[in-house]
């Protein structure tokens, strides 16, 4: 709509200039047919990011995918899906940025190509993070925070890569520290054992998420030392919907008048919606 051409030609005011069909049309069909985007996806980008039809495609552009298909093994199907979540990768430069990144996550890491290639799948946005200001201080932190092997970390970071990006004061700190002192675990290969199962965790706010699915257990069991004691053996338990999952359910269980231990608690967080319903009409009867 006009606004939206308005925004664009607010941040790139030259494109009055441009030739439509010898300038503008070309690219917009080359990063149609080259990355697979439909006629929303490229609205969105171009949208977005509207500089990249300034680029030159045979100078620019292409080499960078070519460089990004042959290092990552990537088809152009999933090229043009990593681009599309991250098109600011386009912006980079070969040897100063996506290279570094993918050459310092190979070694840091101790990851074969094929495995950095599905962690840069799960979070493209890996290409163009600072190494010293950023994913470096992370990594050197959190294997520092909790007494982590290389072995161990790179297990962490490929099963939930965000940790490379996360605020270490904002984020990751306070929670690790909530985690310990809520569920008492003095120990920290505990605490490391906690998180190794679900890291995740050091993603969810503790006002929102961590704290409400906390008190969620102790009411339902009535009591604090068992609800803590089924977190610390369970923490996937904190990964489910308070508001979509746990309460309803908690309030079914409770009209069909069964008992609120930890083999139903299991069944209120883990069932499927089937298995729930199925579950809770077999009881009623």
């Amino acid at each position: 709509n006009d606004s939206k051409m308005g925004d664009i030609l607010t941040k790139q005011p030259n494109f009055l200039n441009f030739n439509i069909n010898e300038n503008l049309r070309p690219k917009l069909e080359y990063f149609q047919n080259r990355l697979g985007w439909n006629n929303a996806e490229l609205r969105n980008i171009i949208q977005q990011q509207p500089q990249l039809l300034t680029f030159s495609i045979d100078d620019n552009v292409e080499p960078k995918l070519l460089y990004l298909q042959n290092r990552l093994q990537f088809n152009e199907t999933q090229i043009g899906k990593i681009v599309s979540r991250a098109p600011s990768i386009l912006f980079m430069n070969v040897a100063a940025k996506l290279e570094k990144n993918l050459d310092w996550l190979e070694q840091r890491l101790g990851l074969t190509n094929t495995e950095v290639s599905k962690l840069v799948w799960k979070k493209p946005n890996l290409l163009g993070y600072s190494i010293s200001e950023k994913m470096e201080p992370n990594l050197d932190w959190l294997q520092e925070r909790l007494v982590l092997s290389n072995e161990e970390v790179t297990k962490l970071i490929k099963r939930f890569p965000h940790i490379l990006y996360y605020s270490i004061e904002d984020n990751m700190e306070p929670t690790l520290k909530w985690l310990q002192d809520s569920l008492v675990m003095e120990d920290t290969s505990d605490l490391a054992t906690f998180v190794e199962k679900m890291p995740t965790l050091l993603g969810c706010s503790i006002e929102t998420n961590l704290e409400p699915t906390l008190e969620f257990y102790i009411q339902a069991y009535g009591d604090n030392v068992i609800a803590i004691t089924m977190l610390k053996k369970n923490p996937a338990f904190f990964g489910y919907s308070l508001e979509k999952r746990l309460k309803p359910r908690l309030e079914e269980a409770k009209e069909a008048g069964l008992i609120i231990d930890f083999p139903c608690v299991r069944r209120i967080a883990l069932d499927t919606k089937e298995k729930w319903q199925l579950f809770i009409s077999l009881n009623r009867q």
